[in-house]
């Protein structure tokens, strides 16, 4: 019996060593060391620097509109699950030597007690087998404007817990981040890069053809992702970038500016997240019709952003100019319109026999007959490289031996000459089978001649629309052209 007891007893000694030796491991993924039930910051080691961005868990809470940064807290050894508290205290006594060591960055300021909100106890309790819980700095996302385009920093220390103790060597840490990571100023992202200038051309702008607009969508950005709801932030015409920008020789020295009635604009530019860019458009409405007055010259308008809802402005980023060559923007969107004028047709006299008439509304009656030759032009810019369509509607009661035909040319109609540049369009001709009997319709319908009515040119410039006809008899009341119209299809 004596015997068993011994054995009894160095058994239940065993398991008490075994015990001993469990408890003597720090937990953590990070811990090291060898001192049971101590309480420490996980990421306390060596000068204990946390990047908040990086580091942790951030969370943006709407409701409290903070940003909130989890500093996990655990207490090494195995044994025991009873919750406890730890004291937790601002102590940013590191920070300037960390700064001055390069350790933080030399942008680093120590944040202010009231942007932030720090529980002062915390409660470690088990999980997943571990004691551990978490210090939360409580940033205050409105408090940030003051500190844009820097990193901030605050210093914490556990001071003490309601059981065990603490670790010297990792009882201390320094949160930083970059503001604008979290919540930096407004501004227009062009701002940054080629003076500020927006080429609307270029841009991907859009032609609304009922309000005969062409619109462009200037971004608006606020720096950081956390997302606390829809702001509004305004947008104004500021024309003072326009002039700085031509004395300085980033404009052309001919360079206009719109005035308001060229365009409309809307003051308030709404901001939310879409993605990971807290983000908004401002939307400047340029008037095609009223562009003429400007062609041959680049035009410009500045924007600039004030009186934000939320948040505030970045004074290196506030003001934008969205400029274009005239020319260029109208020959890209002039709207599908008649250029030819009524009052601006001649008559081109060939010879005798045939009359070409001019009527107030722009129809032209042609009649006669005797083999004579008559016509009438006008002069049409155009542009190079686009197509032009020309039509016209035409009606009579049936001719004989007649020709009636459509020129566009560039050679200058001459008085008693003939006209046959750039060739025959479209055209009648009794010979080839139309214009004999009664015709009523669209010439490019009716006719029986001519290479088609589309018409390019390589080259920008004057061009002459020459309709010219004569032959033996033009019939009973000549033949009636109206609804002449030439214009630009792409």
């Amino acid at each position: 019996m004596k015997f068993h007891k011994s054995i009894s007893t160095l058994f239940a000694g065993l398991l008490m060593f075994s015990s001993a030796c469990k408890q003597e491991t720090i937990e953590g993924i990070n811990a090291t060391g060898n001192e049971p039930f101590k309480v420490y910051f996980l990421n306390g080691k060596d000068k204990g620097i946390i990047n908040g961005i990086q580091d942790t868990k951030m969370e943006i809470d709407v409701k409290t509109q903070t940003a909130n940064f989890p500093i996990p807290i655990f207490r090494g050894g195995q044994a025991g699950s009873e919750p406890f508290t730890v004291d937790i205290a601002v102590d940013n006594s590191a920070i300037p030597a960390l700064i001055l060591s390069g350790d933080l960055p030399a942008n680093t300021v120590v944040l202010d007690p009231a942007s932030f909100t720090l529980v002062a106890t915390d409660t470690l309790q088990v999980e997943h087998d571990m004691m551990k819980g978490n210090a939360v700095p409580k940033v205050k996302i409105r408090s940030l404007g003051q500190y844009a385009g820097k990193n901030v920093a605050v210093g914490l220390k556990i001071t003490g817990t309601s059981r065990y103790s603490v670790s010297d060597d990792m009882n201390r840490v320094v949160l930083y981040f970059n503001v604008n990571s979290v919540a930096g100023l407004i501004g227009f992202p062009s701002a940054a890069s080629n003076n500020g200038k927006i080429n609307l051309v270029s841009a991907g702008y859009t032609l609304n053809r009922t309000t005969n607009t062409v619109e462009l969508p200037v971004a608006v950005e606020r720096e950081g992702t956390a997302d606390l709801g829809a702001f509004t932030v305004d947008v104004l015409a500021d024309n003072n970038a326009v002039a700085n920008l031509i004395q300085a020789g980033k404009l052309p020295a001919g360079t206009v500016t719109l005035t308001p009635d060229d365009y409309s604009l809307e003051t308030k530019v709404s901001l939310s997240k879409t993605g990971n860019v807290i983000t908004g458009n401002a939307f400047p409405k340029i008037k095609i019709a009223r562009l003429n007055q400007y062609s041959g010259k680049k035009a410009a308008i500045g924007l600039k952003l004030a009186n934000p809802s939320q948040f505030s402005v970045d004074p290196t980023k506030e003001k934008a100019v969205v400029y274009f060559d005239v020319d260029s923007l109208l020959d890209e969107v002039v709207p599908p319109t008649n250029l030819l004028v009524h009052s601006a047709w001649q008559v081109l006299r060939i010879s005798a026999g045939v009359t070409f008439t001019v009527n107030p509304n722009g129809s032209i009656l042609a009649e006669g007959g005797n083999w004579g030759h008559e016509g009438v032009f006008q002069p049409i810019q155009v542009k190079a490289n686009k197509n032009y369509k020309i039509d016209m509607k035409v009606a009579g009661n049936g001719a004989s031996d007649t020709w009636l035909e459509v020129y566009v040319g560039t050679a200058v109609p001459s008085q008693g000459s003939d006209y046959g540049d750039g060739g025959n369009r479209m055209g009648l001709n009794t010979w080839s089978g139309c214009g004999n009997t009664p015709f009523n319709g669209l010439l490019s319908t009716i006719k029986c001649s001519g290479s088609g009515n589309i018409v390019k040119f390589n080259t920008s410039g004057k061009v002459y629309i020459v309709i010219r006809g004569g032959g033996g008899n033009l019939g009973t009341g000549g033949i009636t052209i109206s609804d002449i119209d030439f214009r630009r299809v792409d």
